[in-house]
């Protein structure tokens, strides 16, 4: 926990760093949350099979999906959001010139009574 699902166009891929980008709203997470930037699992999809709006060319998307466990407030979801729709916004400012890019960021409530992990390390595991 959290898990992190960063989806986007594959019109986007030439401008897109996963590997910059994921770590850095990693860090949001801590920083807006205090959430151990350990326990953060993200992964990033590219869409080559997609339509927005009538299918032009220069119709882009980037949808972040931030899955947390529930009872964080609704003012910390609320600056977790924002923050990283801000992070966004500076990795992809430059594919603004080029395409119609609609970034989105979703944070979603995962109950606890529905989410299993374990953990293991050498020969130490944990559950919870």
């Amino acid at each position: 926990m959290p898990h992190l699902m960063l989806e986007y166009t594959g019109n986007v891929s030439g401008v897109i760093r996963p590997d910059e980008l994921l770590p850095e709203l990693h860090q949001v997470l801590a920083q807006e949350a205090g959430i151990n930037i350990g326990n953060c699992k993200s992964r990033a999809i590219r869409r080559d099979d997609y339509c927005i709006g009538q299918g032009e060319d220069r119709q882009a998307f980037v949808h972040l999906e931030i899955r947390v466990l529930e009872g964080r407030s609704s003012e910390v979801k609320k600056a977790i959001g924002e923050h990283s729709l801000a992070v966004l916004e500076d990795h992809l400012a430059s594919a603004s010139h080029e395409l119609d890019l609609q970034l989105t960021v979703e944070i979603v409530d995962m109950q606890r009574t529905g989410y299993f992990k374990v953990q293991r390390s050498g020969t130490i595991e944990r559950r919870t």
